[in-house]
């Protein structure tokens, strides 16, 4: 690690076999900053296409609406959230994705 709390997370994001990505809150768009191996294997997106990218490319027709929101609701409240949502790989198949949603707050307190 990088001595940052990005570097911290990643090293650990790195050998976990799920796939995770890191936002910051504080950055206009709620872009990735950060995604996994486990993220590029069920997604087949690499690291180049994804990070700086809102999640939302993921989406598509069958992406439930009311999920969607569910999701925007947690992301604006920083609250934890488990849900079910259909996303979609870079070859256009669909996956359920069963997402959690973890606020994460640095040393001084700030909700990235």
């Amino acid at each position: 690690a990088d001595g940052t709390w990005l570097g911290a997370l990643r090293a650990a994001l790195d050998v976990v076999p799920v796939a995770a990505v890191v936002v910051d809150m504080t950055v206009a768009g709620v872009n990735m900053l950060y995604c996994n191996p486990g993220f590029e294997r069920v997604t087949g997106y690499s690291k180049a296409e994804s990070e700086g990218r809102n999640c939302r490319f993921l989406q598509g027709e069958g992406t439930e609406p009311g999920v969607v929101a569910a999701m925007i609701k947690a992301l604006r409240k920083a609250t934890e959230l488990r849900v079910r949502v259909t996303n979609y790989r870079k070859d256009g198949t669909e996956f359920a994705n069963d997402l959690t949603l973890i606020p994460v707050h640095d040393s001084e307190g700030t909700y990235r």
